[in-house]
């Protein structure tokens, strides 16, 4: 059998290394900062309904109606405060705890992003509910961000559990 010059041998070596590296990296950070990306988007998604709640303008929601029906509810607010407002600040939150570096990354962290996404995800459920149940309209933003809380819950316990 034809061996293989030492550099060569050695050039396979490096570069099995390095991708080895590169894989660690990524599996380490994967889990941190798909969370936070995440969190941007439900932010963005919140702010715009806050926005609109705030400047009295109708958000595009397509033919079906059902996003003026769910945002102009009695249920779209908190005394004064829009529900969108208490999603953006729950957004804002979370993404700063979802982008503490990896390397900081602890037990701790971890379970606080899972408690954050947890609460989130059981007022999501009730907000569901509200609008199947009272008002019998969707509103798709809110089903975005209910969905981006159910990937950051889901993706926080796994987070948990590989740190433990």
């Amino acid at each position: 059998a034809a061996t293989l010059p030492a550099s060569a041998i050695d050039w396979a070596r490096t570069d099995r290394q390095a991708l080895s590296t590169r894989y660690q990296w990524y599996a380490t950070t994967r889990g941190e900062a798909q969370p936070a990306f995440a969190h941007a988007f439900g932010f963005a998604d919140a702010a715009y309904l806050t926005a609109s709640h705030y400047a009295g303008s109708s958000v595009f929601c397509g033919a079906s109606g059902g996003c003026e029906t769910v945002l102009t509810s009695d249920f779209a607010t908190l005394g004064p405060v829009p529900i969108a407002l208490i999603g953006a600040g729950y957004y804002a939150l979370a993404s700063l705890v979802a982008w503490t570096p990896a390397e900081s990354w602890s037990r701790t962290t971890a379970g606080a992003l899972a408690g954050i996404s947890g609460l989130a995800l059981a007022v999501s459920a009730v907000l569901f509910g509200i609008q199947a149940f009272a008002l019998h309209a969707w509103c798709r933003f809110c089903l975005v961000s209910a969905a981006i809380t159910t990937l950051l819950f889901a993706t926080s316990i796994w987070i948990v559990r590989r740190s433990a």
